[in-house]
């Protein structure tokens, strides 16, 4: 898990570098930390916030900036793929984060990437695992 989390971070200042005005960079993370899978949602914010305590929030742009990165959690409470889309976009139409993250299970990860792939906005999946989950997404 830390090297993903490394590899996610340093996915975030590659990718967003010049995009953010204020110097900082939202996350959204969406798993369950209430409700039947309540494992996977704690799991994933303890292995960020350790890996923050460790190495700090901010990471050093290629022009020599720092970036802020920062980390919005909501709760799917296994609600099901539905659940999984809706938080997702409204992470990326109010809180406006650059990438979606998380998902404890692959129909949570599939309806989430329509809505990173509609946002051009990557999306980094923790634990879902079918073939079909990682498929590619344009960004671009």
């Amino acid at each position: 898990m830390k090297w993903l989390i490394g590899a996610a971070a340093a996915a975030i200042l590659t990718l967003s570098v010049g995009s953010a005005s204020d110097d900082s960079v939202k996350v959204g993370v969406i798993a369950d930390f209430t409700g039947a899978f309540a494992t996977w949602g704690p799991q994933f914010q303890h292995a960020i916030e350790a890996y923050q305590d460790l190495h700090g929030n901010s990471v050093k742009g290629p022009d020599g900036k720092m970036t802020q990165i920062e980390f919005i959690y909501r709760d799917s409470a296994s609600g099901g793929p539905d659940k999984a889309r809706q938080l997702a976009e409204a992470l990326v139409l109010q809180d406006h984060v650059k990438f979606l993250a998380g998902f404890d299970l692959s129909p949570h990860a599939m309806a989430a990437a329509d809505v990173a792939t509609q946002a051009k906005i990557p999306l980094i999946d923790l634990n879902a695992a079918t073939a079909k989950s990682s498929r590619p997404i344009s960004c671009a």
